[in-house]
């Protein structure tokens, strides 16, 4: 499947159709990833397991492993660990896909869920995902863009909800100086909309 998302953060606006998941490959065929795609469009992909960490060859493997988790393995590596869902171990667990295209671990045929996908968003905010502070582990739901239209890595925006006085949707400019690659990060505030109402950003502080 070619094409890729947008870099930039965006919202599915469309009704949610049967969504598909798999591997995939946005640019160099070399480089593989696991994501979730809506039937409607095969290049429009709403979410990525691996995307610090491409396949790079065909060989890669998905298991749902004896406690529960999915593990992404690159058998080219040694059978390294790309990635993998992090939750309590489970006695029995289920896999699941439904049409809202948030994929489920769940513990066994109950409704509680191990472990969604909606609580790692990739760039893309469907209905039913949440952004903001996650009171329940102290982690934050946000949306981070790719790096460019072929490499889903995280990129130089993210998208999140302040909730330090009146909740507000903020897009954040995140950026490594080029002269210290690993260096400290550049961040700035680029917009605010409460209420739903743009108002001027700021120049990205160093």
């Amino acid at each position: 499947m070619a094409g890729a998302t947008s870099p930039t953060a965006r919202r599915s606006s469309r009704p949610v159709a049967p969504s598909h998941w798999g591997f995939f490959s946005p640019g160099a065929p070399s480089r593989r990833y696991l994501g979730i795609w809506f039937s409607v469009s095969n290049a429009t992909v709403c979410w990525v397991a691996n995307r610090d960490q491409p396949l790079l060859d065909k060989s890669g493997t998905l298991v749902l492993n004896d406690v529960g988790s999915l593990v992404l393995g690159d058998s080219s590596r040694r059978t390294r660990t790309a990635w993998s869902s992090n939750f309590l171990p489970a006695s029995a667990a289920a896999v699941q896909l439904p049409e809202s295209g948030n994929l489920v671990v769940r513990n066994g045929s109950s409704s509680t869920s191990l472990w969604q996908s909606f609580d790692q968003p990739s760039d893309t905010l469907l209905p039913g995902m949440k952004l903001g502070k996650n009171l329940w582990t102290g982690g934050e739901w946000q949306l981070t863009s790719w790096r460019s239209a072929d490499d889903p890595s995280p990129g130089d925006y993210r998208r999140t909800l302040e909730s330090s006085g009146l909740p507000e949707i903020v897009t954040w400019y995140v950026r490594r100086r080029d002269d210290v690659p690993h260096g400290p990060l550049e961040r700035g505030l680029l917009q605010r909309r409460p209420g739903g109402v743009d108002v001027p950003g700021q120049v990205p502080a160093a």
